[in-house]
């Protein structure tokens, strides 16, 4: 997988190509401008999703993005840009589960002394930030905006599990927020491959800009005035 201009070129209809009906109907015109006080949101890279022993943690695809993030995350911090990860966890009543109960009711192994909740070690980093959520979105329900806000962030690179999930969900918080996203297309994952290219193409037809984590350590990170 590359991208062109921030958009993901693997699949069958790359966007911005005269062929694709959403860039005829004006979506996907242009990459978003970044700002300079750059952070790194990575979204649920906790054991529940990186371990391979629940459900919804034995893809490969996942697994993939593990080893992206690893380097994307220490190419942050070798750049003095903060980390800041999110994870789930419900009570073991499952009172907070809300709509999941329904829809991924798996979520409800997450909960406290089950261990599923910690960020992967792999992808923890000393002082990095966490922040605890419940739904979909890295920002419903959390303080994540207002941290941001006060710590002068104005853009952000976005990683994590499910591309087709809450890093989309994340994602469409922070552009309507107005905070300018770079997601990192190999350091994210998903249950299907299919799933995860298509929400990648669609995110940077509407939402944000789509980049390797070559090309975002080398781009972004750059502007530190050190390169990794």
């Amino acid at each position: 997988m590359d991208s062109i201009g921030g958009i993901v070129v693997d699949q069958e209809v790359p966007a911005g190509r005269a062929d694709d009906a959403f860039f005829r109907a004006g979506y996907g015109q242009g990459d978003i401008p970044m700002g300079r006080n750059i952070a790194v949101l990575s979204v649920d890279f906790q054991l529940g999703f990186t371990s391979g022993e629940l459900s919804i943690g034995k893809s490969e695809h996942i697994q993939g993005a593990v080893s992206a993030a690893t380097r994307l995350l220490e190419c942050a911090r070798d750049n003095d840009r903060p980390v800041f990860h999110t994870f789930v966890e419900y009570r073991s009543d499952g009172m907070d589960l809300g709509l999941w109960q329904w829809k991924v009711p798996s979520l409800a192994s997450i909960c406290p002394g089950s261990g599923w909740d910690r960020i992967d070690h792999r992808i923890f980093g000393r002082g990095d930030v966490l922040i605890h959520k419940k739904k979909p979105s890295a920002f419903f329900g959390t303080g994540l905006e207002a941290l941001l806000r006060e710590s002068g962030i104005d853009s952000l690179v976005i990683c994590g599990v499910t591309t087709s999930g809450c890093v989309r969900a994340s994602v469409i918080d922070a552009f309507s927020f107005g905070f300018p996203c770079t997601v990192a297309f190999d350091a994210c994952g998903d249950q299907d491959a299919k799933a995860h290219s298509a929400n990648l193409e669609d995110m940077s037809r509407r939402y944000a800009n789509v980049q390797s984590v070559d090309d975002i350590c080398r781009e972004l990170f750059i502007r530190s005035g050190s390169v990794t």
